[in-house]
C-alpha cells in the first residue's frame, strides 16, 4: 500500500511537472505572437505616415503652380513639413 502511494505520488509531481512545462511553453508561444504582431502594427503606423506624407507632396505639386507656400498653409496646415522640408528647414523636434 506504502508503495502505491509513492508511485501515485511521484506520477502525480511528474504530471504538474509536465503540465507547468507546457504552460511554460504556451506563454512563450503568445509573447512571440504579441511581439509580431506589436511589429507588424508599426510597420503599419509606419506605412501610414509614408502614405500622408507622400499625399501631402503630391498636393503641393498640384497646388503650387497657382498658391504661395503662406496661402497652402493657410487652407492646409499639415501642409507645413512638406513645405519646410522642401526649403531644407530643419524639423524643431529633430534639431
Amino acid at each position: 500500500m506504502l508503495s502505491e502511494a509513492t508511485a501515485s505520488s511521484k506520477s502525480s509531481h511528474l504530471e504538474l511537472f509536465l503540465h507547468n512545462k507546457r504552460q511554460a511553453d504556451l506563454q512563450e508561444q503568445k509573447l512571440d505572437i504579441g511581439q509580431g504582431k506589436a511589429e507588424s502594427s508599426q510597420w503599419k503606423v509606419k506605412m501610414d505616415e509614408v502614405s500622408f506624407k507622400v499625399a501631402m507632396v503630391r498636393q503641393h505639386n498640384e497646388v503650387s503652380a497657382t498658391k504661395s507656400d503662406h496661402e497652402m498653409v493657410a487652407y492646409i496646415p499639415q501642409m507645413k513639413a512638406c513645405i519646410d522640408a522642401k526649403n531644407g528647414v530643419a524639423n524643431e523636434e529633430t534639431g
